[in-house]
């Protein structure tokens, strides 16, 4: 390590990357424990707690189970030697801008995808197509592949999957044979799973683009990521969690109850398909961060709620259609303004 390339230039672009790691939980985190507040087993300010909480154990298990999500971000997604350093900074600020406009709307976007945009978007402006394919030229060895395996286990897999387990759950009886209270005292098990699952794939990406600017600073002479490098993040990411977050939770909780989101005293989605919700969505997400595949935990949370409770009844078309309209807005606003502000 050569501690006199970090420059004050490099060290503001850190600073950067952390501040988009902190602003991972006020839009994105708190949808690891969304199902849980939907079913009432914990209040928003309880579940934004046990999310820090899970956000920071689950990172430093990357010290025990590996970090590979963080290298397929880190040199997967754009060509590290077609970039500069300032231009990843100004990535980071699209992110932070975004995350706070989508916080003050309440959309549950996700941060896996504003951080892909936004790297395509300064990749492209910088170093056009070439920048957005691996050194190798061969797709198989691309990021991106990744990325969308990710989205399809994450949209495809995860609702069909909490479908059904909601429906066995239902056609067997088990759900209305098992007391409700035991449904609801699993689901504070399921939920931690989730919880400490968005800190280890999520909280690796920005990991992942930390270990990249110490890389091309020359702080580093081989991209790995460093334990010291995983404790900061995690400690970032988990005080980012508890800024905020109750507007996703009542955007998502409007989702599944068919209520508006002012009320809620009626809830309609069960705690078994809270459970259903968690275990498929916990599976994913850890399954994907231990192969390195960058699954947003947004999408596989939020689709696998959807599963869950159509089930047995409609989900609230009007949360689906400003959660979809929020995903989609992810990716058009963080690349275009990324590549703008980079060319």
């Amino acid at each position: 390590m050569d501690w006199s390339q970090l420059t004050p230039g490099v060290g503001l672009v850190l600073l950067l990357v952390l501040a988009a790691e902190a602003s991972n939980g006020w839009t994105d985190a708190p949808c690891a424990t969304s199902a849980a507040v939907a079913t009432g087993v914990l209040s928003s300010r309880q579940a934004l707690r046990l999310t820090a909480v899970g956000n920071l154990v689950g990172i430093l298990l990357a010290l025990l189970v590996g970090a590979k999500v963080a290298t397929t971000i880190g040199t997967g997604i754009v060509r590290p030697e077609l970039i500069s350093i300032n231009s990843i900074g100004l990535a980071m600020i699209v992110i932070i801008v975004w995350a706070a406009i989508a916080a003050w709307l309440g959309l549950p976007i996700s941060k896996t995808h504003s951080l892909l945009a936004s790297l395509a978007g300064i990749g492209y402006a910088q170093g056009g197509f070439e920048a957005l394919m691996p050194t190798s030229g061969h797709l198989r060895d691309s990021g991106w592949v990744q990325a969308g395996i990710g989205v399809f286990l994450a949209i495809i897999c995860g609702s069909a999957f909490s479908w059904f387990l909601s429906r066995v759950a239902i056609n067997s009886g088990i759900s209305e044979k098992i007391p409700e209270r035991w449904w609801e005292k699993l689901q504070l098990f399921t939920v931690c799973g989730v919880a400490s699952g968005h800190g280890f794939n999520d909280g690796l990406k920005y990991i992942g683009v930390f270990t990249l600017v110490l890389f091309k600073s020359g702080v580093i002479q081989t991209f790995h990521v460093m334990p010291p490098v995983v404790v900061l993040c995690a400690v970032v990411m988990g005080a980012g969690t508890l800024v905020g977050g109750w507007r996703i939770h009542r955007r998502l909780n409007g989702m599944v109850n068919n209520q508006s989101e002012s009320d809620t005293q009626k809830r309609s989605f069960k705690p078994f398909m809270g459970v259903s919700t968690e275990l498929v969505s916990a599976f994913l997400i850890w399954q994907t961060g231990w192969l390195g595949i960058p699954m947003s935990t947004n999408h596989g949370v939020v689709s696998a709620m959807a599963g869950a409770k159509s089930a047995s009844g409609r989900v609230h078309a009007g949360s689906i259609v400003r959660i979809v309209w929020g995903w989609v807005v992810t990716y058009v606003f963080c690349f275009f303004v990324a590549f703008s502000i980079a060319s």
